[in-house]
């Protein structure tokens, strides 16, 4: 992988995870209290018919899991964006010259 692509996964990547937390704070008030946690437990129950709360192992590891995949996608696309980025800009260097 070249350095912009590996720049831009991890500049994604933070992001992504403040995104998520962020999501967590407004939805739920704080970390870990209610948020995806509460609404990975609603939509298991409603799918599978089951009973439980937003802290069973379950629910903790699928919220984990979405959270993961989440932060994974947002890391690529940030990887793709500061390639086309840096790929531009050194294009436009060289044209400048």
């Amino acid at each position: 992988m070249k350095k912009p692509f590996k720049i831009g996964m991890l500049i994604g990547c933070l992001l992504g995870i403040s995104v998520a937390f962020g999501m967590d704070l407004i939805m739920g008030g704080t970390i870990g209290n209610g948020g995806w946690f509460q609404a990975v437990a609603t939509d298991l129950n409603s799918v599978l018919k089951t009973n439980y709360s937003q802290d069973d192992l379950i629910v903790i590891v699928c919220a984990i899991l979405i959270v993961a995949v989440f932060v994974a996608i947002n890391s690529f696309f940030g990887g793709i964006f500061f390639t086309l980025v840096a790929t531009f800009l050194d294009f436009m260097a060289k044209k400048g010259k």
